[in-house]
């Protein structure tokens, strides 16, 4: 099954804004800097979802 870049990349927005919204409600500080950076990977995701050409790292 083929799935869309756009469809692709708004699964990842999707998921980056789930991680940035749970920062703010988790009192844990390591818990919260995983959250922050997984966000950021999710966000990397979804830019490479809309240009394949450039590369993650």
């Amino acid at each position: 099954m083929v799935v869309a870049k756009n469809d692709r990349h708004k699964e990842y927005m999707r998921y980056a804004t789930h991680c940035l919204d749970m920062v703010p409600i988790t009192q844990d500080q390591d818990v919260r800097s995983i959250n922050r950076e997984m966000a950021a990977e999710w966000l990397k995701l979804a830019d490479a979802a809309l240009h394949p050409l450039k590369r993650v790292t």
